[in-house]
Order: C-alpha cells, then sequence, then structure tokens
C-alpha cells in the first residue's frame, strides 16, 4: 500500500491506552529489532493478565505480532542482533505463549493462531 511520497496518519479520537501507545513508541524509535518486538511483547503479556481486561490487551498484542509476521513492520533498523539473541527472545516468547495457553483456557484461541 502507497501513499505516494509521504506517510499515513492515523488520528485517534479518543487516548491510546498504555499498551497500544507503549507498541506504537517502541516501533517508530531510531532503533528496532524483531528481537526488541519479542522481548517488549514478552513484558506486555505479564502486564496483560495482571490487568483486568486481559483478553482485549492480548487481542492487541496478537495484531502486532500478526502485522510482524506479515512482514509489514521492520525487522531491522539500526541495530545489529546476533542471532542467538534473536532465537533466544523468540524461545522466550513462545514459551511465554505456552503458559499463558496452559494457565488460562478462555485465552486459547488467541493463543493458538
Amino acid at each position: 500500500m502507497e501513499n505516494g511520497n509521504s506517510n499515513f496518519t492515523v488520528t485517534f479520537d479518543s487516548p491510546m491506552d498504555s499498551f497500544v501507545e507503549k507498541i506504537i513508541r517502541a516501533e517508530t524509535g531510531p532503533w528496532w529489532t524483531l528481537m526488541h518486538r519479542c522481548k517488549l511483547c514478552s513484558s506486555l503479556m505479564t502486564k496483560a493478565l495482571e490487568g483486568k481486561h486481559a483478553e482485549a490487551e492480548l487481542n492487541k498484542l496478537y495484531v502486532w505480532m500478526r502485522l510482524s509476521a506479515l512482514k509489514q513492520l521492520t525487522w531491522q533498523r539500526n541495530y545489529n542482533t546476533k542471532p542467538r539473541e534473536l532465537s533466544a527472545a523468540q524461545a522466550a516468547l513462545t514459551s511465554k505463549f505456552a503458559d499463558f495457553y496452559k494457565l488460562d483456557p478462555t485465552l486459547r484461541p488467541i493463543m493458538q493462531v
């Protein structure tokens, strides 16, 4: 999808929640990699489970990770990631998904996709 030579702009009528704001700030920073994305997602998953709206928060994280898997988001920007660091971050995130899958049966539809 192209917008000529300019960036897309999205405006929100209501204030963004903390999850969306953290994701946007991280994604628009000067340096970013898939490793950083996996680590941030893992920490936000833990926070989601502590909150009142775990399912809604996890759905936001799912959409974010899905956009990454579809290569709609930058995987490497101004940072050199060692392959072992990336694989460790991915393994930790995968393990967290598996733990959540076991922990709460109501969250399984989100975790298995």
